[in-house]
Formats: structure tokens, C-alpha cells, sequence
């Protein structure tokens, strides 16, 4: 046997291949990937990574989804078990207790709080009967430090010899009464229920549950002092008037859509905007449907680049000096217009620009729902058609007809907390937190183009509800009532063009009526 080979001097073995770990963004991608149609070869090629592995995290999709929708860092590289929403729905429910307490002049303490807390999770849990998979819940002194935390909660330590963490009041941006009650008695007395979104939670069984109705919450119909309340935070975040402002100020709005089959909807969309208040209206269209989109009306600034080659760089240009996108009317659903279409998404998403997304727009997402999920400052305003589809993509089943509220609410969580707009016989909102149910009188005429129409105002209401601070909406999510708003008009137009019209009415006679409905809803 003959001697070994010596290596050479310097020389040094390959480097061991190392082994990619994809983080939950890229898996969805991929997942969407295989939804769309292609096969797991083709999408182990795209990403450098073995059939077997595409195979694997197709197994895995409905945790990976799962977690995306409880707000994981979509950069992280392993799966961390979300959140029980049941614990999140006791938390909001005994926060809205502590202040009903506080109200009535019913100090309470730390463990009072805690044994509410852990009497609500134990009574949804047993209603879950023998499937249930929630956890058992303490409610230890740590996640009532949390829960303070969370909330808000000032604290009072009790003065006194026998001062503990126990005994500890909680008080909304004021010191409690220190004379606390002798038993629980009254409290165990008033029985009823809680009103907690989405759902009404039977409370008769439970001891200790005054009956508390939270701000804007889910009713049959809202009472005429809540939609006034709502329509105050509307006019709060209006910008005045004023000769000091320059153009542009008040918004400058971009529409993406607009193909040589439609020309009317992004029309609409951008005249209405322009109506409203907004100072500069933008239309990013295919170069033939230009020229059609502009003989409408010289108002508007029409830029054919959605079906260049370079429709990205092009639009990028504009980006810094729009405020709002509104993305979908009159897009189609040509390959190449929804692949620009998602590169201008991705683009706003960075500069942090709120996003609009409507009609064939709201296609796109359904095809690719990672390309908005988590991104809290876009809005979707889907007709039942359309809620149906992008229900069905993220749930893989159909939506519950009886239980319309449950169903935005659930669909707005699983995106990541953004404002959802179910247009219909009465327009529901919710950014996954609340809900609202803008029931204000329209007409039974619809006509195609009105939802174009509610984007585009949408759009404008949007830049002005951001602009304004959460102090304008008194600490409510600004989108939400900015939607409200533009669902409010948009029926207040509709009303006014239905009585004069009748049957024959469009949305071009809707559209005339926008300044005298703003002038009516908002500033009477």
C-alpha cells in the first residue's frame, strides 16, 4: 500500500455547505407561491432549497399563518405559539370593568381584579366545552403587572401597616377612594352580561359582572348620540380652511388603476378625492387608457406608466410627495399591471404611506395576502363578493352570513390588525380591535362606480385623520374613522342623487353631490 497524500501547504477543505433557514415572511411568500399554482420543484428552485423542505413548510401552513396573524416578527426564523386570544378578550373585558368600578365609586385592588380576570377566562373556557385547547390561567401578580402595563393603569399603594402589592389600587388617571367595601355582595348581586367585541358573553353564572357596554361597540343599530359622537371625530380631524395653506397641504392623493377596458373607475375615484378637499389628484394608468382617463377632466394629473417596463422607478418618483395610495380601481387583472401594482404596495410600505386598496386591487391581496398582512396602515374595502374571497383565502372557509360582525372583525385579526371596510347594506369596520357599523340612510339604487367614489374620499379622510393625532380622535384608530367618514358620505350621496334622480341615477350625478353631502354631514 502506497503512502498518503499529503495536502498541500496553504490548501484548505471546501467549506461545509450550510443549511438556509427561511424566516415566516419568506414562507408565506412561498406558500402563496404554491397556492398560485406552481409546482414545489419550481419553488425549490426559486429558493435554492430541496423539494422536501417546500414539502415541509407546506405542512406547516397553517401554523406558519397562524402566527403571521398573531403579529410574529415576520423576520423571525422559528414559530412561537401565539398569544390565547381568550386571555386577550378577559384582559379588554376586565379593563372595561375596572373603569365601570371607578366610575360607580368601587375601589377595587389588585386581587379583586385578578379573581375577575381568572372568573371570565374560567367561565369562556368551560364554554368551550371538551375541545377547548386554552390553557389553565392563574392571573399571578405578574400578568397583573402586565395587564397594568397594557392598559395604563395607575396604581395607589395603600397606606397603612399592612401595605402589600396586594393590596394595591387600581385607578384610572386618579387616586381611588380608599374605603373599600365590606363583601363583594353588590357585586355578586348585579348580574347580567358583558359586551365584548365580537361576541356577547352570557354572564348570569358568573359571580362578580356588572353589565358593561364599551364605546362604539357591536350593536343591531347605533343609537343616534353614538353616530353623532363618531361624526364628531370626523369633523375634528377636517382640516380648516385657511389663506395661510399651499397647494398641496391638504392632500395629494395617487390612484393606481386605469386600463383600456376601464377608464371610469379611477376617474372617479380621483374626482371625488379632489371634491372632497384634497388638493392634487394623481392617476397612474396603462399609457392607452390615458389619454381617455384625462379628456374627462383637465383637473387630474395622468401619468401612463403602469404598463411600462419601468413602472416601478417611475411611480418611486412620485412616491415622496403623495399621502395617501389608493390602489385597484379600474386596475384589471392583467399579469403585469398586478405585478406593478405589487411593487407599488411594497414601496408605500416602506415610506410608511397609508394605502387604500379596493376592487382588483383586493384580487391581488386574495392571491397574496403577505403582501399587506401586518401593515396597520393599509385599508381594504371589499363588497361581499370580495370579503367572501379574501375570507375564504386566509380561513378556508366560507363566511358565516349570520355573524357578518365576527367575520370583518376575525378577517381584520388574521391580516394583522388593518382597517377592513365590508361594504353592503350597511357598511361594517373594524381594525380588528373594535367594530363600527356606519348605517346611515342611502338609497336602494346601486350603481357601478360608487365604491369608487368611497375610496377615493376614503383616501383624503385617511391623510386627514393621520395628520390630525390620536388627540383629534380621542385616542381612537384614525383609519376607522376615517372609513366611517367615507362610508357616511359616500351614503349621504347616494341619498341626495336617489331623490333627485330616482332609477336613472349614476355615480356621476353621486359624484356632483359630494360638496353639498360634506357640507351637511360635516360642517353643519
Amino acid at each position: 500500500m502506497g503512502p498518503k497524500r499529503s495536502v498541500p501547504s496553504g490548501s484548505k477543505s471546501a467549506p461545509k455547505k450550510r443549511r438556509r433557514v427561511m424566516n415566516l415572511k419568506e414562507k408565506v411568500e412561498l406558500l402563496d407561491m404554491l397556492r398560485s399554482g406552481k409546482t414545489a420543484a419550481a419553488v425549490g428552485r426559486h429558493y435554492c432549497i430541496n423539494e422536501s423542505t417546500v414539502r415541509h413548510i407546506k405542512k406547516k401552513e397553517k401554523e406558519i399563518r397562524e402566527a403571521i396573524a398573531a403579529a410574529a416578527p415576520t423576520t423571525a426564523k422559528y414559530l412561537h405559539k401565539p398569544r390565547d386570544p381568550n386571555l386577550s378578550r378577559v384582559e379588554s373585558a376586565t379593563f372595561f370593568w375596572v373603569l365601570d368600578c371607578y366610575k360607580k365609586g368601587i375601589p377595587v385592588d389588585s386581587g379583586i381584579i385578578r379573581e375577575k380576570a381568572k372568573s371570565l377566562y374560567d367561565f369562556l373556557k368551560e364554554n368551550e366545552g371538551e375541545g377547548s385547547t386554552s390553557a389553565d390561567f392563574q392571573a399571578s401578580k405578574g400578568w397583573f403587572e402586565n395587564f397594568k402595563k397594557r392598559f395604563s393603569l395607575c396604581s395607589v399603594k395603600v397606606m397603612g401597616e399592612a401595605a402589600s402589592a396586594d393590596q394595591e389600587t387600581a385607578s384610572i388617571g386618579q387616586e381611588a377612594a380608599r374605603e373599600f367595601p365590606e363583601t363583594p355582595k353588590k357585586l355578586i348581586e348585579e348580574k347580567g352580561s358583558i359586551q365584548l367585541l365580537p361576541f356577547k358573553l352570557d354572564c348570569r353564572d358568573v359571580p362578580e359582572v356588572n353589565v358593561l357596554e364599551r364605546s362604539f361597540s357591536v350593536h343591531k343599530a347605533h343609537s343616534v348620540k353614538d353616530m353623532e359622537n363618531i361624526f364628531q371625530l370626523v369633523r375634528n380631524v377636517i382640516p380648516p380652511l385657511t389663506t395661510k395653506k399651499h397647494k398641496g397641504q391638504d392632500g395629494r392623493i395617487g390612484i393606481v388603476g386605469g386600463c383600456q377596458e376601464y377608464t371610469g373607475a379611477p376617474y372617479f375615484a380621483a374626482i371625488s378625492a379632489l371634491k372632497l378637499g384634497a388638493d392634487l389628484s394623481h392617476v397612474f394608468c396603462t399609457k392607452d387608457a390615458a389619454p381617455v382617463i384625462k379628456s374627462y377632466s383637465p383637473e387630474l394629473i395622468v401619468h401612463p406608466v403602469l404598463d411600462s417596463p419601468h413602472t416601478d422607478e417611475e411611480v418611486a418618483k412620485w412616491l415622496p410627495r403623495l399621502h395617501t395610495i389608493v390602489i385597484g380601481p379600474g386596475l384589471g387583472r392583467n399579469d403585469t399591471l398586478l405585478e406593478n401594482a405589487k411593487g407599488i404596495i411594497e414601496k408605500s410600505k416602506v415610506r410608511g404611506i397609508p394605502v387604500v386598496i379596493d376592487a382588483d386591487g383586493l384580487w391581488l391581496i386574495a392571491q397574496q395576502p403577505s403582501l399587506i398582512q401586518g401593515y396597520q396602515r393599509a385599508i381594504l374595502t371589499p363588497n361581499y363578493m370580495e370579503f367572501s374571497r379574501l375570507y375564504e383565502t386566509m380561513f378556508r372557509t366560507s363566511v358565516d352570513s349570520n355573524d357578518n360582525h365576527r367575520c370583518v372583525l376575525r378577517l381584520s385579526q388574521a391580516l394583522g390588525n388593518l382597517t377592513v371596510v365590508q361594504k353592503g347594506e350597511k357598511d361594517i369596520i373594524s381594525d380588528g380591535e373594535k367594530v363600527l357599523v356606519c348605517s346611515h340612510e342611502g338609497s336602494s339604487r346601486r350603481c357601478g362606480g360608487q365604491g369608487d367614489l368611497l375610496s377615493g374620499s376614503l383616501g383624503v379622510l385617511a391623510h386627514w385623520a393621520f395628520l390630525a393625532g390620536p388627540e383629534k380622535t380621542n385616542g381612537q384608530n384614525p383609519f376607522l374613522v376615517a372609513a366611517f367618514g367615507a362610508c357616511s358620505l359616500t351614503r349621504q350621496c347616494n341619498n341626495q342623487a336617489f331623490q333627485k334622480y330616482g332609477r336613472s341615477m349614476t355615480t356621476t350625478d353621486m359624484v356632483a353631490e359630494v360638496g353639498m353631502a360634506f357640507s351637511k354631514l360635516f360642517e353643519t
